[in-house]
């Protein structure tokens, strides 16, 4: 005799059968998500969600574990606003980081920035952010990317950029990069219409025989110790560099010949009045002076740097020690 299912049997199994199927898809989902969050914490850097509103209100759906490296913060903090991240940026980058993002949400371009924060542990350092936006049904921008720590590659930056325009031995601007400073002076009293500025050009007086008498050690010290001096004369928008060998150039903005004669004559002062010292040995510097006006009329600056080194040799076939008008 068949016995047959009672009814509804059937559909009990199918039932139970429909809710292990999706107890087992949901683990598989669980073991999916567990495997990315343990995927992007092992990451350096922060792997982040950030959702913009359409009310202006911004936060992180998502951050890895990263952003206590990144902002010293916890995911947590930034889950309902963006503004512990804000806290941490720097003051002068911070109108730039709002900026970009507001740009990439409104043209819905890649975000790439490269900004500062002050941490209260790790101090100043640098962070480079990549996002690609996308717009959700609601109005809302919606950006996935990821934020790393770039401080020692903008250190190695900086170095590079240092050693491109400092001259090493007196730490002064090299004459590439003084030039370029010349031409951009110039490019102010051009746009301005602001006074002249006044260009300074300074000679050690026989230094080669300092050189061939002494060594070139205490060359070099010479060389650093007018350097210093130079250096020290300057006032907030004047400007120095070693244009070669024992020569310097000084650019005073908005300065007459005559306030150029008052720097070069204290400048003269200060190194007859602090001589150099080998032992027991006085080494006596002079240094002469050629200076001339950087003019709006001028096509460029090197015209005013000539001029300058025209007044400059007057001064050194006049008997050196003396300063010059062009």
């Amino acid at each position: 005799m068949d016995i047959q299912p009672r009814q509804g049997s059937q559909p009990r199994q199918q039932r139970r059968a429909a809710a292990h199927d999706l107890q087992a898809l949901s683990e598989e989902l669980q073991q999916t998500v567990d495997l990315i969050t343990s995927l992007t914490n092992e990451v350096p850097g922060l792997v982040f969600q950030q959702r913009l509103l359409p009310t202006g209100e911004s936060f992180l759906p998502y951050a890895s574990a990263g952003i206590a490296d990144i902002y010293e913060l916890t995911p947590q903090q930034v889950a309902a606003s963006t503004a512990p991240i804000h806290a941490v940026i720097h003051p002068d980058d911070l109108e730039a980081y709002r900026a970009s993002l507001h740009a990439s949400a409104t043209c819905l371009t890649p975000w790439h920035l490269e900004y500062r924060v002050e941490l209260p542990g790790q101090g100043l350092r640098w962070r480079q952010g990549d996002a690609r936006p996308r717009r959700l049904d609601d109005g809302s921008t919606l950006w996935h990317g990821f934020i790393t720590d770039v401080t020692e590659r903008k250190r190695i930056e900086g170095e590079l950029q240092e050693f491109a325009t400092i001259d090493f031995l007196t730490q002064l601007p090299n004459r590439r990069h003084f030039v370029a400073r010349i031409e951009q002076e110039l490019a102010r009293i051009q746009r301005t219409g602001s006074r002249p500025a006044a260009v300074l050009t300074f000679d050690l007086d026989h230094f080669k025989s300092i050189n061939d008498t002494w060594g070139h050690a205490m060359g070099d010290h010479a060389l650093r110790y007018f350097a210093t001096l130079l250096r020290n004369a300057l006032q907030k928008h004047d400007f120095a560099g070693r244009i070669g060998g024992e020569e310097f150039a000084v650019v005073l903005p908005d300065a007459s010949l005559d306030t150029a004669a008052r720097f070069a004559r204290c400048v003269q002062h200060q190194i007859a009045e602090t001589a150099l010292l080998d032992g027991n040995h006085v080494i006596a510097l002079t240094v002469s002076v050629g200076i001339a006006l950087m003019h709006a009329t001028d096509a460029s600056a090197d015209l005013s740097l000539l001029r300058s080194d025209g007044a400059l040799y007057r001064a050194k076939e006049r008997g050196r020690n003396r300063i010059e008008c062009y």
